[in-house]
């Protein structure tokens, strides 16, 4: 999906044209509307703006100035230009400064979509380039990403405090970032594999993510680390200070990661998930913002794909929970049963509850081997239990009425060691039951606030940008969770609102159909009859009098 900003001083040619936009469906745009140059810019502050379509004689700033910000926040922003004037000037500055087109007013609806068109088509082009999967073969096969991986990941597990972080090291190993600088984190993953994947495709595509996102962040320092075989982190930072321009920087890299995540789906047929901090942060805290944002992403929302979150949705919503729980590690020589409860609390953690049986049943099957170890089969009882009991025992949870405590947290309470890990079996089965209630309630606040503001607000701003500020998602990650939630899309769900709202009122002979066309977010009368006639086939003034 791309947003169209659509900038006039005449209201009538950017709600026509919002309009006519919003009566064609297939070209999937989130159209906002912005009444002067000044309004524009608060647009472009609020959210990524793909494609601006704007006049270029405005009071206060003219098209050209606006073009001009335009290009700094949004470099891959296209810009159309609607005038009434052939301005030859104009227009020559305008095409040195990068426009993709202009039409003049007088020109037929047809124009002007056409050129929208052909915008979107280079955007779609910009990033179809083979040259991505050839950067990423040569760069699989070069040893520093792995050296750049156990630096950054020691430092991100405390291992390495910010204080001793040494830039000759940084530099030495090519991290292009800098200690001293505020930074921004990322957490990505990648939700899901085309079956039949090899460790190879994997391990190509998961570098080639990375620099689908190093081409989006090209003038930025940007650091990815791979750190395992589906996730990836991502430092960024400015080239350039950001002192007074802080929350133009954050809407900067929200934005980007939107057609990150797009670019990966489209070009790559690859699923991604990211979970970013609201804003740049000192290094020293980039640790405990790495801890809360795998959070985030474990914790997921809707059908938990693609998401696109950031940890203001997270404090918004009372997330926080008492900290991470961690599993004790084992000697050396017991590899192979430490990565087995490490695979526990990773599907723990990810709410994979197939996947959980799976490992318990294989490490039940290797302690239980005769003859076993007494001691070994009591530190793994309790390790799997305290990871049990980690995710259990959440605030406000009412532990004795979900599982029977003393006889989970007492190993002796059990017959034999085989009851005792049917019995870890059941908890975990109590706690993903949780899991699955917790999500559904989730989906629930996002869906039914969404819905309420819709009903009180039908004559208001319903952009998708509007709409996301109220319950503090992406924009872009709002729309698809809304309709992998409920079935519909949200600007179908609007129509028909507004619709339905129609007609209970045009039902009512004392409300006049324009009174009624503005009730519902049309103020032109024409617009209103448009519209109510596209969706049901029929005028108002004969919906009207087929009701009387």
């Amino acid at each position: 999906m791309h947003r169209l900003l659509i900038v006039d001083d005449e209201p009538y040619i950017v709600d026509g044209l919002f309009e006519l936009f919003a009566g064609l469906p297939h070209l999937e745009l989130d159209v906002c509307r912005a009444y002067s140059p000044i309004e524009a810019l608060e647009w472009l502050e609020r959210a990524r703006i793909d494609i601006v379509l704007t006049d270029i004689r405005m009071p206060l700033m003219n098209g050209i100035e606006l073009q001009k910000k335009i290009n700094r926040q949004w470099p891959r922003c296209k810009v159309i230009f609607l005038t009434g004037y052939d301005d030859f000037a104009y227009i020559q500055e305008a095409l040195r400064n990068g426009i993709v087109d202009y039409v003049l007013k007088t020109e037929y609806d047809e124009a002007i979509v056409k050129s929208v068109e052909q915008a979107i088509h280079t955007l779609a082009g910009e990033m179809r380039s083979e040259q991505i999967v050839v950067e990423a073969r040569a760069q699989m096969i070069h040893a520093l990403p792995a050296l750049q991986k156990e630096y950054l990941l020691g430092f991100l597990a405390d291992e390495v405090p910010a204080n001793r972080l040494d830039s000759g090291w940084l530099k030495e190993l090519k991290i292009a970032l800098n200690p001293e600088e505020p930074c921004m984190l990322v957490v990505g993953r990648v939700d899901r594999w085309e079956d039949g994947a090899t460790y190879s495709d994997m391990g190509l595509l998961m570098y080639a993510v990375q620099n689908v996102a190093k081409e989006y962040f090209g003038n930025w320092r940007f650091q990815p680390v791979l750190a395992d075989r589906k996730t990836f982190i991502w430092f960024i930072q400015t080239e350039t200070a950001t002192e007074g321009r802080e929350e133009k920087t954050d809407s900067f890299v929200h934005g980007t990661l939107e057609s990150v995540q797009a670019t990966c789906r489209e070009l790559l047929k690859l699923p991604i998930s990211l979970a970013a901090g609201s804003s740049f942060v000192p290094f020293g805290k980039l640790p405990a913002a790495y801890v809360q944002l795998k959070k985030i992403l474990n914790l997921g929302l809707g059908q938990a794909n693609e998401m696109l979150l950031t940890d203001r949705w997270y404090a918004a919503n009372d997330l926080q929970s008492d900290g991470d729980h961690r599993s004790g590690a084992g000697e050396p020589d017991r590899e192979k049963w430490r990565k087995q409860i490490s695979e526990l609390e990773k599907c723990l953690e990810n709410s994979q509850q197939e996947q959980f049986g799976k490992h318990l049943d294989q490490l039940q099957a290797a302690i239980l081997t005769e003859p076993y170890r007494y001691g070994l089969l009591l530190e793994s009882y309790y390790s799997v239990m305290t990871l049990l009991l980690s995710h259990l025992n959440e605030p406000g949870a009412d532990l004795a009425s979900a599982i029977d405590l003393d006889k989970l947290t007492r190993f002796d309470q059990h017959g034999s060691a085989a009851e005792a890990f049917r019995y870890l079996r059941v908890a975990s089965e109590v706690l993903f039951d949780r899991k699955r209630d917790e999500l559904d309630e989730r989906t629930s606040w996002v869906t039914e606030r969404i819905n309420r503001y819709i009903a009180a607000n039908l004559d208001q701003d319903l952009s998708l940008t509007k709409l996301s500020e109220q319950v503090y998602l992406n924009p872009t990650y709002l729309s698809r969770f809304y309709k992998q939630t409920m079935g519909i899309g949200l600007s179908d769900y609007i129509a028909e609102a507004r619709v339905k709202k129609s007609m209970e009122l045009l039902r009512d002979p004392k409300y006049k159909i324009h009174e009624i066309g503005a009730v519902v977010g049309y103020a032109s009368a024409p617009y209103f009859t448009t519209f109510f006639k596209r969706m049901t086939q029929m005028t108002p003034q004969e919906y009207r009098d087929a009701n009387r």
